[in-house]
């Protein structure tokens, strides 16, 4: 097990506890929490570059998204560096979810509150892209420490 896997998984914990859920990377190296019930999350662990990536199901896409305007929103949403504050949004084509994620290196993931601010940031574009879709109450006022698993 690499040094950076290992460091990943100590913050993971130590994340957890504070948040009052046990997490931990699992034989795939990957972990799945829930925020407030209703934000599906995911780590990924990435053994051959020591990234992460994060990614966050925000909701499934009609089949009328280009008709009503909604694919163009998105596109504005996420073309705007302020809003998507680096982050990425991508369609999951087979089941049409569209998702929020980032990439960081393991070593800048090296404590608890590191992680947390960039969940935090994540949680934030995927309220912004909710608010576009109008699919669910603005979710950007997660609070990371809601966290129900």
């Amino acid at each position: 097990m690499s040094e950076l896997r290992q460091q990943f998984e100590t913050v993971l914990a130590e994340f957890g506890q504070i948040a009052g859920c046990s997490l931990a990377l699992d034989g795939d190296n990957s972990c799945r929490i829930v925020f407030n019930g209703e934000t599906d999350a995911e780590f990924a662990y990435d053994v051959a570059t020591d990234r992460v990536l994060a990614w966050f199901e925000v909701c499934r896409l009609d089949d009328d998204a280009a008709e009503t305007g909604l694919a163009r929103r998105l596109l504005t949403t996420a073309g705007d560096p302020g809003v998507s504050r680096g982050c990425t949004l991508a369609l999951e084509k087979d089941t049409r979810t569209l998702v929020v994620c980032d990439w960081r290196p393991a070593a800048w993931l090296y404590t608890a509150d590191r992680l947390a601010g960039w969940l935090q940031r994540l949680l934030w574009f995927v309220g912004d892209v909710r608010d576009s879709v109008a699919a669910k109450e603005q979710s950007s006022d997660l609070h990371l420490y809601d966290i129900r698993v």
